[in-house]
């Protein structure tokens, strides 16, 4: 085999060998100082130790990348090149109807509002959405800069009325559901209330309230992730979702 050149592109790097490509890595600063790497399922053992050392020599924070939980392959040869195991998630597959069947006794209190995203104030979203995230698997310490949290709110994969916000009858906002309406996957992103109201019902009410959004919109399937030791899992069951794959998540740490 030729030996493997490396050739930095807009989003990351290509491996060539001879006038073939055999490799091609994919990076992404996270607002929580994670570099999110994605490696081409084809990519070749050598061409990813190559592509791992240039993503290496070029960002000195933690690597993140993930892979199916049945792409053996993928996986040993991440590992090979220097990732270790983080986490694993369930990836489900939701009917809506089903879904909204199950939740059906669920409604939000008269003591409490749901705003859509265009209703609220972008800032005091991004604060909310930095503080539930600290609780969430695989990405604490993540904190959004203004202009990346409103660019990720844009269309096509945005739509303000699929992304619910619970407010109290002080005006303070405690909670977040939404649902990216991909064309090809819509899927649940997000569903969690702040650490007092746990475990009160109000998160399971608040998506049962966005996906008879979603069913407005006219989205029938969704998918969804849970870390397999999150508590999310529960609610996954308690819709009906049908497990029909997994991730995981490796990482290769710095200092």
């Amino acid at each position: 085999m030729s030996t493997v050149a490396i050739s930095k592109t807009e989003h990351g790097w290509v491996a060539t060998a001879g006038p073939g490509q055999v490799g091609e890595v994919r990076v992404r600063l996270r607002p929580d100082d994670r570099c999110l790497v994605w490696f081409a399922p084809d990519s070749s053992p050598s061409a990813i130790a190559d592509l791992f050392a240039a993503v290496v020599s070029a960002h000195p924070q933690d690597l993140i990348t993930e892979v199916p939980d049945t792409d053996a392959t993928l996986l040993a040869n991440l590992t090979a090149a220097g990732f270790v195991e983080r986490r694993r998630e369930h990836v489900y597959e939701v009917d809506g109807e089903a879904a909204l069947a199950a939740l059906a006794d669920q409604n939000i209190g008269l003591e409490w509002t749901i705003l859509t995203a265009e209703q609220v104030d972008r800032d005091r979203l991004r604060e909310l959405d930095d503080l539930l995230r600290q609780d969430t698997p695989g990405v604490s310490g993540w904190r959004w800069n203004r202009e990346d949290f409103l660019a990720e709110m844009a269309p096509p994969a945005f739509d303000p009325q699929l992304y619910r916000v619970l407010v109290d009858e002080s005006g303070e906002y405690q909670g977040i559901c939404r649902i990216w309406p991909n064309p090809q996957r819509p899927r649940i992103g997000f569903v969690g209330v702040t650490r007092r109201h746990r475990r009160t019902g109000l998160a399971t009410a608040l998506l049962a309230d966005t996906l008879r959004a979603a069913r407005r919109a006219g989205l029938s399937t969704l998918t969804l992730e849970a870390d397999v030791e999150n508590v999310s899992n529960r609610l996954a069951a308690k819709i009906g979702a049908r497990r029909v794959g997994g991730t995981v998540e490796l990482v290769h740490r710095r200092g």
